[in-house]
């Protein structure tokens, strides 16, 4: 059958730290019905990400159709410093 595909959007690609980005995963091809994951752990399409420490953080979302089928992509989202202010006098 056709091959299963995965495209994302999302909320945006960087965050300052503490923020959240919402990501959606769109699916396509295969045969219904699909099992989702992101990151390995089952799951939704959707996905409010947020992470504790600045970086780039590497997400993989896999779905699985009805005939064990997969597909997975990446995305690659950022969690910035929050930018300190210092006064000099």
């Amino acid at each position: 059958g056709p091959s299963v595909t995965v495209a994302f959007s999302s909320s945006s690609p960087s965050v300052c730290l503490g923020g959240v980005i919402s990501t959606t995963a769109f699916v396509s091809g295969g045969t219904p019905s699909y099992s989702y994951s992101w990151n390995g752990l089952p799951s939704a399409t959707n996905a409010v990400l947020q992470e504790s420490v600045a970086g780039t953080y590497i997400y993989t979302f896999s779905a699985n159709d009805a005939n064990s089928c997969n597909g997975s992509n990446t995305i690659a989202l950022q969690y910035v410093p929050i930018p300190t202010v210092s006064v000099v006098s």
